[in-house]
């Protein structure tokens, strides 16, 4: 039976308490397959913004994911969880749809071909070994081509301003240095048990993630992103169990080849993410975006279940 997803609900706080968050154990949410490499045909998005007017408009987002073929030249959206309500569904829209951002921020173009039903051999696996067979709108890919499997996030060009991307470096995990894990012990009030750097976005910021150390049976991890002085904390709290703490079968750790990132923008209030949670079973993704100090959840999420047969 499928497991259910992570309902993941941001809310930091600089002092380092998280009952203030929505979110609780997360232990059923689904988890990781190997993460492919964006194709190098793909187009790659912008650097740092260089007008004032190329920011992303955050209140015109929609709620479409999708998923290639093992060729990368087909598209089809994903299921969306119960929980969700999109109006973005009648063929209008989907015939507005006209680009697929993946991930890194590396965009191709699209254009909405039909509807397709299932079939008696659908699996239950989000995957590309049972794409022909899931219920889904079909996008055929027209310039660049889709990495086989890989997610995308699925756009209007009018809506979503391809110049606000930043470039996004997703680097090899490396401990940070100790003036970066004393000032988030400092702002967090918290000991750290393992930290990486995990990406670099633009010229000027820096991810890292971190897990700080148990407190009872009370776990704590965050992305936090750096851009000179300023420091924006994402929180994912969670109760302790020694199998499945923040995903099924995580052992109770955050790892740092669990996260990437489909793509960074820069919007009027700051940041926004689209953050790629992979786990034993599947993946979760969820657009946030900043506020002050502080990474919030937006309704724009979406999640596949790839568990192996």
């Amino acid at each position: 039976m499928r497991k259910s997803i992570l309902a993941l609900a941001f809310v930091v706080v600089l002092s380092g308490c998280t009952g203030n968050s929505t979110t609780g154990n997360s232990s059923n949410a689904p988890s990781t397959e190997e993460k492919t490499s964006p194709s190098p045909s793909a187009t790659e998005p912008a650097t740092e913004p260089v007008t004032p007017s190329a920011i992303l408009n955050a209140s015109e987002l929609t709620n479409q994911f999708g998923f290639a073929d093992s060729e990368g030249k087909l598209i089809v959206t994903v299921e969306q969880q119960e929980e969700t309500t999109t109006t973005d569904t009648n063929e209008d829209t989907l015939k507005g749809i006209n680009k697929a951002v993946g991930e890194n921020g590396n965009v191709i173009t699209v254009r909405y071909v039909k509807h397709q039903s299932r079939t008696e051999q659908d699996n239950g696996r989000q995957a590309a070994n049972n794409f022909n067979n899931l219920e889904g709108d079909i996008f055929e890919v027209l310039e660049g081509k889709a990495v086989p499997d890989a997610s995308y996030y699925l756009v209007n060009d009018k809506d979503f301003n391809l110049q606000s991307l930043l470039k996004i470096n997703q680097v090899k995990p490396q401990d940070p240095p100790a003036v970066i894990t004393d000032e988030i012990i400092k702002a967090r009030n918290r000991t750290i048990a393992q930290s990486w750097q995990i990406a670099t976005l633009g010229e000027t910021k820096q991810i890292f993630l971190v897990q700080f150390e148990r407190k009872e049976d009370q776990m704590l991890a965050s992305l936090v992103v750096k851009d000179g002085e300023e420091w924006v904390y994402m929180d994912y709290p969670a109760t302790y169990n020694e199998n499945s703490t923040w995903r099924v079968d995580d052992q109770g750790e955050i790892s740092p080849d669990m996260f990437s990132f489909l793509f960074t923008a820069n919007s009027s209030d700051g940041l926004v993410l689209g953050v790629k949670w992979m786990g034993a079973e599947g993946e979760n993704i969820n657009v946030i975006k900043q506020s002050a100090n502080r990474f919030v959840e937006t309704d724009i999420h979406s999640s596949r279940y790839m568990s192996p047969i």
